[in-house]
């Protein structure tokens, strides 16, 4: 599948759970992959297509990576992380007012 930044967590999240592999594909790749054979037009149908031959391709290349732990916690913490440093941001700009707040 894609990875699609935070929207495909919920699919590999079930498939690791039942101890699937999945492969995660970024989507420049199938992207370039459509134009590369010709196709313009984008849709699920055409991309489960494409997908396919990402993973068919060349092994020794291999565009897409293997994910078999479920790491979405990472993403969590990550955003946490994130969301900690906005929050310290924001508070310095009431803890060291400048000139030009007055």
């Amino acid at each position: 599948m894609e990875d699609t930044g935070h929207y495909h967590f919920a699919l590999p999240r079930y498939l690791l759970d039942r101890f699937y592999t999945v492969a995660l594909i970024n989507p420049t790749t199938t992207d370039l992959t459509r134009k590369l054979q010709g196709g313009i037009t984008k849709n699920d149908p055409l991309d489960s297509l494409t997908i396919c031959d990402v993973i068919g391709s060349n092994p020794r290349k291999k565009p897409y990576r293997i994910t078999k732990v479920n790491r979405f916690d990472l993403y969590e913490q990550k955003q946490l992380t994130r969301h900690h440093h906005n929050l310290k941001e924001e508070l310095n700009v009431y803890k060291n007012p400048t000139s030009e707040m007055y």
